[in-house]
């Protein structure tokens, strides 16, 4: 309401505005009605099918990323959303692998990983099991056939499997890159590392995600067009900038180039 007050001053008029300024945090999002019964499910698909230890459960369980599928796709059915966790949750440990994993400067044990797992999602020939010693990471391979055969039947649209099929194929891509410039001690000016770290957060398969959540029909031509493109850009920066901020000071003293981490009180 906006409230007026006669001031001593016949002429002049005091006008007071409320706070019209709303955070779009201020509220609670809508969240999928499956969230709770889903992520158990998907948590304990995960625990068994990749066969970590308990260690490895409670980080996926403390990562929580079923509540932000939850938010990503609020109105995806039961079986499209549990498709969406089991992805979500299966990307974090996969990603280790090549973040600080034992691939972390193994060029070719990742492309080793890498073939295993697009070759599972293209028409041609089984490329076969990894090499012995590499039966956890074989594992999240068969993990990721499985989400990618679910999604395959679970739609008619070529579409949504053929972005899904490139955001991956792109994820992989800048992982291998990130793995390359690490064996090499490689280092890339801030936009050339922008390029490859758009590829290798990992982010662009989300969107292909939403669209088989939701069962959206959107024509090829809206994808195409560089306003969309671009907007698309943007989402994955701001992921990327998030992610890197926080986790910064944690993975240089993994790495040994910095001291303990500072605590960050809010």
């Amino acid at each position: 309401m906006i409230m007026f007050a006669q001031m001593a001053d016949t002429t002049r008029q005091t006008v007071v505005i409320p706070n019209l300024f709303t955070s779009f945090l201020a509220t609670p999002p809508y969240s999928n009605p499956h969230y709770r019964s889903v992520r158990a499910e998907s948590e304990q698909w995960l625990a068994n099918s990749w066969q970590c230890d308990r260690k490895a459960q409670k980080k996926i369980s403390a990562i929580d990323f079923s509540y932000f599928c939850a938010i990503l796709a609020p109105k995806a059915d039961h079986d499209r959303f549990r498709l969406i966790c089991d992805w979500g949750n299966w990307v974090f440990p996969f990603d280790d692998l090549f973040d600080d994993g034992d691939l972390r400067e193994d060029t070719d044990q990742a492309i080793l990983l890498i073939e295993r797992l697009i070759g599972a999602m293209q028409d041609g020939e089984d490329p076969g099991p990894l090499p012995a010693g590499a039966e956890a990471e074989q594992r999240l391979v068969d993990c990721h056939a499985d989400i990618w055969m679910r999604l395959k039947s679970g739609t008619e649209n070529a579409g949504v499997r053929e972005r899904f099929m490139c955001a991956m194929q792109d994820y992989c891509q800048g992982a291998l890159q990130q793995v390359q410039d690490c064996s090499t001690s490689h280092s890339r000016d801030p936009e050339d590392l922008l390029t490859v770290r758009r590829s290798s957060i990992g982010a662009q398969p989300l969107y292909a995600l939403v669209e088989f959540g939701h069962q959206l029909d959107i024509p090829k031509t809206v994808f195409e067009h560089s306003l969309i493109q671009q907007i698309r850009v943007l989402g994955v920066d701001l992921i990327l900038i998030q992610n890197d901020i926080l986790s910064y000071r944690k993975e240089e003293v993994s790495h040994g180039k910095l001291e303990e981490p500072v605590v960050v009180k809010w």
